[in-house]
């Protein structure tokens, strides 16, 4: 299992709920100091971007609405909300 995918990181926050652990701890896999860094970079850059969402979500009553909103049209309404959200 990666912890540098979303994918990865999803399925440990699976793991995690359904056994109850908490605080899960993700440690950036590599083997040098440089591969470490990128993935820790990876994972902080996801994270901060998780909260703004959760936030934006939640501030907007969406967080547990199920609704026909495409994934494309909120990711286009996000950035031009918050440009700095896009990597440079």
């Amino acid at each position: 299992m990666s912890t540098s995918t979303v994918a990865g990181l999803d399925r440990i926050a699976e793991l995690a709920s359904t056994h109850r652990l908490a605080p899960a701890w993700v440690v950036p896999e590599g083997t040098t100091p440089e591969v470490i860094t990128a993935t820790t970079r990876v994972l902080a850059e996801m994270k901060r971007i998780d909260l703004w969402l959760c936030e934006y979500l939640a501030r907007h009553g969406w967080a547990t609405e199920h609704t026909f909103y495409s994934k494309r049209t909120f990711l286009r309404e996000a950035i031009a909300l918050r440009p700095d959200l896009v990597a440079p």
